[in-house]
């Protein structure tokens, strides 16, 4: 019986690395056995909501359990859509059928998945299957940080050449089970919650490559969880210059006492979240931006600028009125819509003087950058950081 089984395979100490959390005193067992278990979804903390014991599985090697299971299904799963999209379907004559979209179940939800081969990113010839899996493998990392945050997508039909538009509002074809919210200032838009999986592929199969998150979430509008801190080049500034910037800002927030998450903006600058306690307003925390960039453009009086007028800007632009309540940007791990497919990648703060150019991480290469650097913007989640008092 199970009992004896777990007796067998029983340590003294816990296995984890970490402290676990337990309901009550618990017993351990050596990392030896498998087990499956259905559960509802996994918290930010890694928790998993209403489990189910479904049984041991000896047929699996228990290294083979690396935490990694529901992306590897998910992509295989894809790459089964995919083929099962471009392989002709033969008629009861012999004769080419027309192809019937693909059918992918994710979580639990069935999603159609339309024109797999259409290629979005001509010079490059990726296509939408392409785009579905990047946001299938991300999805661990970005779902926590876009979960509750109403996005405005931007689809691009007929590939990144084509027309494309901003949406706030839903589709009417939205499916039920995708979560929204209507902003209370804006009832005709029922913004999308991008709150698991199911919903980034729909999103992706939507052609909506761009993800622009808002600052706040959306049980509390008006109180942001994250400044923007965005090193916008003007026209003439170079990626040497974007770094420079960025090196200093870092000293700044230092000198703050603040903890800032830089990412590339995945098109030509440089993005740093600082997350903050859900208790100030806009405008508290679009004072802080401009603070940071005042600050900034004292020690780098030549480079850096606060000019809101494009035709007169030189150097790198601080964007402070990006923190707005409206606003939004390309958020964290989004797609750029634009030659090589670059995306909006979290990074560290040593590794931005070395890095070679501003669209280095792509949707093709970031699967294996996540392998190597983890989820950099993880540490984020659980930081409420109080903002200092502006200067008397």
């Amino acid at each position: 019986d199970l009992l004896k089984v777990l007796e067998e395979h029983e340590s003294p100490t816990s296995p984890f690395a970490t402290e676990a959390r337990t309901n009550q005193p618990a017993r351990w067992c050596l990392p030896e056995l498998v087990c499956e278990v259905e559960y509802a979804e996994i918290t930010r903390d890694g928790t998993l909501r209403h489990p189910t014991y479904r049984g041991l599985r000896t047929d699996v090697d228990p290294r083979e359990a690396t935490g990694e299971e529901r992306r590897e299904s998910a992509r295989k799963a894809q790459e089964a859509a995919k083929r099962a999209a471009i392989a002709p379907v033969a008629s009861e004559n012999g004769e080419k059928a027309a192809r019937v979209p693909s059918v992918l179940e994710v979580e639990g939800k069935r999603i159609k998945l339309t024109n797999l081969e259409k290629v979005l990113f001509p010079e490059d010839g990726y296509t939408k299957a392409d785009l579905i899996r990047y946001y299938t493998e991300v999805s661990p990392f970005l779902v926590p940080w876009l979960r509750d945050r109403p996005l405005t997508l931007k689809p691009f039909p007929d590939g990144i050449h084509g027309t494309h538009f901003y949406q706030k509002n839903k589709p009417g074809f939205t499916p039920e089970w995708i979560k929204s919210w209507t902003d209370p200032r804006e009832p005709e838009n029922a913004y999308v919650l991008a709150n698991d999986m199911a919903t980034l592929v729909w999103m992706a199969n939507y052609t909506a490559i761009e993800i622009h998150p808002r600052l706040a979430r959306a049980d509390d509008p008006e109180k942001p969880d994250n400044v923007m801190i965005d090193l916008d080049p003007a026209e003439g500034a170079t990626w040497d210059d974007v770094k420079e910037v960025a090196h200093v800002v870092k000293a700044v927030l230092d000198d703050l006492g603040i903890v800032g998450f830089p990412k590339t903006t995945g098109s030509r600058g440089i993005h740093v979240l600082v997350p903050i306690a859900r208790r100030y307003t806009f405008e508290e925390s679009r004072a802080f931006a401009l603070r940071v960039g005042q600050l900034a453009r004292e020690r780098l009086p030549k480079l850096v600028t606060l000019e809101f007028s494009k035709s007169k800007r030189r150097g790198i632009y601080i964007d402070y009125l990006q923190n707005t309540r409206a606003k939004s940007t390309a958020g964290p791990y989004s797609v750029r819509p634009i030659r090589r497919a670059p995306v909006s990648a979290p990074l560290r703060w040593d590794e931005i003087a070395s890095l070679g150019r501003p669209d280095a991480f792509t949707m093709i290469n970031m699967s294996a950058r996540l392998d190597a650097v983890g989820d950099l913007l993880g540490p984020s989640l659980g930081l409420a950081q109080k903002l200092p008092k502006p200067p008397a």
